[in-house]
């Protein structure tokens, strides 16, 4: 799949340069760029579906399983409350905002939906896609409650380097896990 995705995107490539020499030229003609358009259209086209299939399989679920996620868990939710609370991180760091008052509780797995979703989950086990992400979310939430330790200890160069490199790191990879599984699910 991969020598075959590494094609394709070559061929868009070449497509796509096709279609600037020929309009940098100047004396292109408006069939010419309507082909290089269309090939290098259906190409992208090619390139997305493949990269759709290659995510099903890293997180290998049914449609059952598909249908019983949308309804369990609010995925873009999920997305927007981890990137919400590396924000209030950085506010708190900065000294522009009050420490959070959930600060408290995020060393508890039971007050995080994705964390509750990833332990009561019947099929979580079972996909590469979710180990991944179950392992990057833990690795966040030890990151985050690391940020709160130094910070307290009136540690603030520590709790800065966690923030810009833990924190950022592991939310980063939550949030592209989170956006692959919700691609899956589309």
């Amino acid at each position: 799949m991969n020598a075959l995705s590494t094609f394709i995107n070559t061929a868009i490539i070449l497509c796509v340069g096709a279609e600037l020499f020929l309009l940098l030229r100047g004396n292109v003609s408006a069939d010419q760029l309507l082909v290089t358009s269309v090939v290098s259209g259906l190409l992208v086209i090619v390139s997305l579906k493949l990269v759709k299939q290659a995510l099903a399989q890293v997180y290998g679920l049914t449609e059952t399983q598909k249908t019983s996620l949308k309804n369990e868990l609010d995925i873009m939710e999920v997305v927007n409350s981890h990137i919400q609370l590396k924000t209030s991180l950085q506010q708190y760091l900065a000294g522009t905002s009050n420490k959070p008052a959930y600060a408290g509780l995020l060393g508890h797995d039971d007050q995080c939906p994705l964390c509750k979703w990833l332990q009561e989950s019947t099929f979580a086990s079972d996909s590469e896609g979710i180990r991944k992400l179950r392992n990057h979310h833990m690795h966040f939430h030890s990151a985050v409650d690391a940020f709160f330790k130094a910070y307290d200890a009136n540690d603030r160069n520590t709790a800065q380097k966690l923030l810009r490199e833990e924190v950022n790191f592991a939310s980063h990879h939550v949030v592209r896990s989170l956006t692959e599984l919700n691609q899956v699910l589309a």
